[in-house]
């Protein structure tokens, strides 16, 4: 029995070795990108394509980042791709009927000094206890995300919460921190493990994968596109898939949230910039001309939060602003996280906004449950028309309706709370818990 046990074990992957697929731009269509990562390698492994040995090729590992990441493209019509044995998940070549699309977002552990978007040490902690699955279920939700038996999971940023050693601080879990492969395996990889198994991936990048934070890892690991050095922002790019829907996704990780205060010269001097970024971007979108389009961001165009004179607040200040500068024709539904909640918003058709959907509830700490005001001046702004919100952990799935998308929000243990049908810019609900 011993022995059985034995020849059990070294038959599977190595514990530290993560692979995946991801889909990333192509000049029509998509690209297939396998990639692999691994402390314990020194060289990349073969990927076995139809039955044939092919070497995979080294990433660049940006800053200090460590261990091993190598990629290869999957070519089209691929009926199975093996690394070290084990299978991987491939996209549809041709168009499905009726895929299944898993959303989740701002899954690590949060262990974090100071403020949201601070990158300075000091201030108060704010920790979760990562070893306990009732307070840090992104195991729990990835592995019920699987079970959906998905076509492609998108994953609307923010991976890496474990930013600093809290040893010595009340609640600290311990474990690794800071932006190495070994922080990325415990906050992402090893939770998230069944769900990467289940399909391929599309990455965005969240504001915890900025050039302070972990950049670095994100640009080595999951940027589907090849580069030598972090930066701040990177240019839209666009994935047509087999599933229904064109993907164009946007580096929101910069966007300011908040208008800026009167005094607060530096938000003043970045905001003009920033909103003619984003402005381009949303003309380059518009030149793809999609038809029924998806945008997918970190930083929502529209979320509702707690905070402001009104109590609540409608962010993202600069893509609200460069919405309004040039909205990006062909796109129906925005996705995003950020916001650490679920949320489904609709406005007045007169606005000529788009649905947003929030999916920023997928394993970090949850905001603070929001009393929602229809008529604080934020959201009459906004011109919200339908707002929708959970403050549970979990994931979203999609999948095609006749005249649009069925939006399922799930708890952590796969059960539904909202069931929504989404078709032009509108709504209709038919449970809620």
């Amino acid at each position: 029995m011993i022995r059985c046990l034995l020849l059990a074990i070294v038959t599977l992957p190595l514990a530290a070795d993560e692979m995946w697929v991801e889909l990333g731009p192509a000049p029509s269509g998509f690209a297939a990108i396998a990639r692999y990562a691994s402390l314990e390698a020194k060289t990349c492994p073969s990927i076995t394509i139809d039955g044939r040995s092919r070497p995979m090729v080294r990433r660049t590992n940006l800053g200090k980042f460590d261990g091993l990441t190598c990629q290869a493209t999957i070519p089209p019509s691929t009926r199975t791709a093996k690394i070290n044995g084990q299978a991987l998940p491939l996209p549809s070549w041709t168009k499905k009927a009726n895929p299944t699309i898993v959303v989740i977002g701002d899954t690590g552990c949060r262990i974090k000094q100071g403020g949201e978007d601070s990158t300075a040490p000091g201030g108060k902690w704010n920790i979760q206890d990562c070893s306990n699955p009732k307070d840090w279920p992104f195991q729990e939700v990835a592995e019920h995300g699987a079970a959906e038996k998905p076509d492609l999971v998108i994953h609307v940023g923010d991976y890496l919460y474990r930013e600093r050693i809290c040893t010595g601080v009340k609640g600290c879990p311990g474990g690794p921190a800071g932006d190495n492969l070994e922080t990325w395996e415990a906050d992402f990889f090893t939770p998230a493990k069944q769900l990467l198994l289940a399909a391929p991936w599309v990455f965005v990048r969240g504001n915890h994968e900025d050039c302070a934070r972990s950049g670095d890892g994100w640009f080595t690991l999951l940027d589907p596109r090849n580069t030598s050095v972090c930066t701040n922002y990177s240019e839209p790019y666009l994935i047509r898939t087999n599933l229904g829907v064109p993907l164009a996704v946007l580096d929101t990780n910069p966007a300011i949230d908040a208008p800026c205060e009167q005094k607060d010269e530096a938000c003043i001097a970045a905001f003009g910039p920033q909103v003619a970024t984003y402005t381009k971007a949303f003309e380059t979108i518009s030149s793809w001309k999609l038809d029924h389009g998806w945008l997918i961001t970190h930083r929502p165009v529209w979320s509702v939060k707690t905070g402001g004179p009104d109590g609540i607040y409608v962010l993202n200040a600069v893509e609200e602003t460069a919405w309004k500068k040039h909205r990006p024709q062909g796109i129906d539904l925005l996705l995003a996280g950020h916001t650490h909640t679920f949320e489904m918003i609709g406005f007045d058709p007169k606005s000529d906004h788009a649905m947003q959907l929030v999916v920023g509830n997928s394993g970090t700490k949850l905001v603070a449950p929001l009393t929602y005001n229809s008529s604080a001046p934020a959201v009459v702004d906004a011109q919200i028309k339908d707002f929708r919100n959970k403050q549970d952990f979990g994931y979203t799935t999609l999948t095609p309706s006749a005249d649009g998308w069925n939006v399922l929000a799930h708890r952590r243990d796969g059960r539904v709370d909202i069931a929504c049908e989404v078709e032009s810019g509108k709504a209709r609900c038919k449970k809620e818990n």
